[in-house]
């Protein structure tokens, strides 16, 4: 360490090398901080020289340095020594920011996003000279990610010393500017951003959707410690200011404000309020963008605030209907609530459904789907005018893969028709459906996230349980896709195929798996694990339908991934144990006619040489060496092998007795024989 202190303070050494040595004590101030701590007055120095060095990035390290070691000094006392440096933090950051390159200045600001230690060091500056210099980067930088960076650490610092925060003056005002600023980055047409699918516009809205979680996280924070009121107040006002502008942007951002406080008000005269404000927008005529974030707006309040809401909302649904915005309001409204207004929205949904425009298509059936998918029964009468015009839709798609989201929202608009009207409702237009679903699914050069399986796998199954047995004769086409969902696993991360894994806007959820001695990195997508949901769901709802057929596809299916298992040499007795109760479960619930004789012959075959292999382990370990004694004196004890052994003979047994119960014909011309030697060579008579 003093060697690398030397070396930061030697101003004729290559910057580059000062501000390596000043990263590597910062990567190890978790270890070394009670060192720095104990010379305190030098390290106050080293830290002091770099901040005024004349090149950038030495200052970044040494500001990064000095806030590491303050999130790692544990107490209030010995952070005290470093308090005066936070002035030349703050023109760091300043210097910094002025500079072309950005890269030093992030450097800074990712540090600034630390713990609650961090949060207290600076509080008795923040007013003075943090947050000036934070707010000014965030709302004014040319960098994206650098004015991300900043508020991130006011968040941070709001999070980590929130009653402090929340004293210091125009605290809560700047960080509601900050929030704005990001939530009003929106392209500037806005009749393109109204129209924008929702999940094309993800990557567009990027800012204006850190705004909003920014909105929230202010909240939260303020609600934690019972300060929600004041802070209320304050947005009030913004949003007032947001709605007399009469700018587009700025009504929508006051809309998303109001969306995201709804789930922390909870008083029906303030939720009044808020709705009105709503209302105003629903019928404003200069932005079409307002009118679609309104109905979002109603949507989240819908959902966090219930009683309050139900009693207010029917006075505000008008006639101006943005489809696409309402599938949010929709999914959290009460079905006795929406259905008086089910007729009108349906008069406009059909004229937007028979356009011939694919994208008002789309939306005007996401909007159906979600009517029919909440007043149930009460959306039969409907069945029968928007079928046709579903059916003319499919026709048109069927082979255009540019349009596989339309066809995909077809379907599942479909099946829930077909809840709404019950079986002898749907069986005249069953067959011709499902033809259809078959044949979305063998149109040539699809890509692997094809829209239609996702849809088309959840619509089946809705429509298998309206169905019943009537469903049978589309299980043979539908359950290949499903089953191909069972295939989806966790895969190893290694440093040898991280190009593997590199899929944005995926969430990726990550396992420490240990194994033989050795720790694996196991990773599977969000995506990938809600298919693999979708598919369990579905095979459930076929089996409960009374889907026979299912029960053997599905038997094999887990006899193709269970079996190898039993042959994979690394595996222990506790791993091949639990493959065989597993197959021994399977093949009981399964009852007879599942096997063929060449699988009862592989099954048992297998599950005789494992038995035979933990036998003469057995035996070996009987004629082994007498057991030596530790320094203890204790003799060293094989007993928990010995009792595993025997668990998986007895597990490997039980897997032949679940063959005889069910396939005993098959069981006694293939390999009788072969267990009878096994027993009479036990019973001695051999």
């Amino acid at each position: 360490m003093p060697s690398l202190m030397r070396m930061i303070c030697d101003t004729s050494k290559d910057s580059g090398v000062r501000s390596d040595c000043l990263w590597v004590v910062k990567e190890l101030a978790c270890s070394v901080w009670q060192m720095l701590v104990a010379s305190s007055e030098q390290a106050y120095q080293v830290l002091h020289i770099c901040m005024a060095d004349p090149t950038d990035t030495v200052k970044a390290e040494a500001g990064a340095m000095l806030i590491s070691l303050i999130d790692n000094i544990e107490t209030k006392e010995e952070r005290k020594p470093f308090a005066t440096l936070i002035p030349e933090v703050s023109a760091v950051m300043a210097h910094l920011a002025a500079s072309a390159d950005s890269k030093q200045l992030n450097t800074l600001l990712q540090s600034l996003q630390s713990t609650t230690e961090v949060a207290d060091f600076f509080k008795s500056h923040i007013g003075s000279h943090i947050l000036p210099v934070l707010c000014g980067i965030a709302k004014s930088h040319k960098d994206e990610a650098a004015r991300k960076y900043a508020f991130e650490a006011i968040l941070c610092f709001l999070e980590g010393k929130t009653k402090a925060m929340l004293k210091v003056p125009n605290f809560v005002e700047q960080a509601v500017e900050c929030a704005i600023f990001f939530m009003i980055q929106l392209e500037d047409d806005v009749e393109a951003w109204a129209a924008e699918d929702e999940d094309d516009g993800e990557d567009d809205e990027e800012s204006h959707t850190f705004g909003k979680e920014a909105v929230d996280r202010i909240c939260r924070s303020a609600q934690k410690v019972e300060a929600f009121p004041p802070v209320l107040d304050i947005l009030k006002q913004a949003i007032t200011k947001l709605f007399q502008s009469g700018e587009w942007k700025q009504v929508v951002a006051g809309i998303s404000t109001l969306s995201m406080i709804a789930e922390y008000v909870d008083d029906e005269a303030t939720v009044l309020q808020m709705m009105q404000g709503i209302k105003v927008q629903l019928g404003a005529s200069h932005a079409f963008g307002a009118q679609a974030c309104a109905l979002l707006g109603m949507g989240r309040r819908g959902s966090v605030l219930r009683g309050p809401f139900r009693r207010s909302h029917r006075r505000y649904m008008g006639g101006n209907v943005v489809p696409g915005a309402f599938q949010h309001f929709g999914e959290n409204v009460e079905r006795e609530d929406l259905e008086p207004f089910v007729q009108p929205f349906m008069e406009k949904l059909g004229a937007r459904l028979q356009s011939g425009n694919a994208l008002n298509q789309k939306k005007a059936i996401t909007f159906i789907a979600v009517i029919a998918g909440q007043v149930d029964d009460s959306f039969a009468p409907y069945y029968a005018p928007l079928m046709p015009v579903l059916k003319q839709v499919i026709q048109s798609t069927l082979h255009k893969v540019e349009e596989r989201t339309l066809l995909g929202k077809c379907f599942e608009c479909i099946s829930l028709l077909a809840r709404a009207v019950g079986k002898e409702g749907f069986r005249a237009d069953a067959e011709q459906i499902m033809e259809a679903m078959i044949s979305a699914t063998k149109v040539a050069n699809l890509p692997n996230n094809d829209p239609v399986k996702e849809y088309m796998m959840a619509a089946s199954e809705r429509i298998c349980a309206t169905m019943k047995e009537d469903f049978l004769p589309f299980v043979p086409h539908i359950l290949p896709g499903v089953l191909e969902k069972f295939t989806l696993a966790p895969r190893e991360f290694n440093g040898e195929n991280p190009d593997a894994f590199n899929d944005d806007g995926n969430e990726v959820n990550l396992t420490l798996v240990q194994e033989n001695g050795k720790v694996k990195i196991m990773i599977m997508y969000s995506s990938e694990i809600q298919d693999l949901k979708g598919a369990l769901e579905c095979v459930h709802t076929f089996v409960e339908g009374g889907q026979v057929q299912v029960v053997s596809e599905l038997t094999l299916e887990f006899l193709k991934r269970v079996l190898p298992k039993f042959e994979a040499e690394e595996l222990d007795q506790q791993g091949l144990k639990t493959s065989a109760d597993g197959i021994t479960v399977c093949l009981k619930k399964a009852g007879p006619g599942i096997l063929g004789n060449d699988q009862v012959r592989h099954i048992c075959q297998k599950s005789l040489t494992l038995l035979g292999e933990s036998l003469k382990r057995r035996d070996e370990s009987g004629r082994g060496p007498v057991k030596q004694q530790d320094e203890d004196g204790d003799v060293e004890d094989d007993g928990d092998d010995a009792e595993e052994e025997q668990a998986l003979r007895i597990s490997l047994c039980e897997v032949a007795g679940a063959v005889m119960q069910h396939h005993p014909d098959a069981f006694v011309a293939e390999i009788f024989a072969s267990y009878l030697q096994v027993v009479q060579q036990w019973l001695g008579f051999a």
